[in-house]
C-alpha cells in the first residue's frame, strides 16, 4: 500500500519541479542579490514597476460618505489593488470572520453563472502581476439595480455593502455601485 502512495508523491513532485524548470537553460545561474538590485524593472518585459505617479493617475470614484474608521467597516479600496487582492484572499479563507461587516471594494465588473442558470455579479481585483484575480460577488441595492443592469463587463466600479451569507454563499449584499467617471 505504501508503494503506490510513494509513487504518486514522486510523480507529483517530478511534475511540479519539472514545470518550474521548463524553458530554463541548463547553464543558467541564479543572480546574486547585488545583481538583482541593479536590474531596472522597466527594462524587464512584463514587469510594470509600481510608482506613486501610477497610483495618482487612477480614476477617482464618487462615494456617498467617507468610511468610518472602525472594525465594522473595511475599505478594501484605500490601499490599492495589491492590498485588496491579499485581503480578498483572506476573506475567501475565513468568510464567517467578515460576516456583517460593511465592505468597500474597487475593481473590475464581471458576470459569471452556474449550471443552474444563476447569474453572479462580481467585483474583481488583479494581483500585482495582473495574471490572477480575486473578487467578491455582490447583490445590488434596490436603488442601484438599474446601474447594475447598465454595466458592461470590464468596467471599473466601486461597490459598498454588507458582507453576509445568503442562499448561494457569502457575498456583498445591498451593494451600492459607483462607476468610474
Amino acid at each position: 500500500m505504501k508503494k503506490p502512495a510513494g509513487m504518486c508523491i514522486a510523480v507529483l513532485a517530478a511534475l511540479l519541479l519539472g514545470g518550474c524548470a521548463a524553458g530554463t537553460p541548463k547553464d543558467a545561474t541564479v543572480p546574486t542579490e547585488t545583481a538583482l538590485a541593479q536590474i531596472d524593472p522597466a527594462a524587464v518585459p512584463g514587469c510594470i514597476p509600481e510608482t506613486t505617479e501610477e497610483r495618482e493617475s487612477e480614476p477617482e470614484f464618487p462615494t456617498a460618505e467617507p468610511f468610518p474608521a472602525d472594525g465594522d467597516h473595511i475599505d478594501l479600496s484605500a490601499n490599492g489593488s495589491v492590498a485588496a487582492y491579499a485581503r480578498i484572499s483572506e476573506i475567501a479563507l475565513s468568510p464567517a470572520d467578515y460576516a456583517g461587516k460593511t465592505l468597500r471594494l474597487q475593481g473590475t465588473y464581471a458576470v459569471s453563472g452556474d449550471d443552474d442558470g444563476n447569474r453572479y455579479l462580481c467585483c474583481l481585483v488583479k494581483d500585482r502581476n495582473g495574471c490572477c484575480m480575486q473578487g467578491l460577488n455582490f447583490i445590488p441595492a434596490a436603488e442601484d439595480e438599474e446601474t447594475a443592469a447598465d454595466l458592461r463587463e470590464g468596467e471599473k466600479i466601486l461597490i459598498e455593502g454588507v458582507y453576509c451569507k445568503n442562499g448561494r454563499g457569502y457575498c456583498v449584499t445591498d451593494a451600492h455601485i459607483y462607476r468610474a467617471e
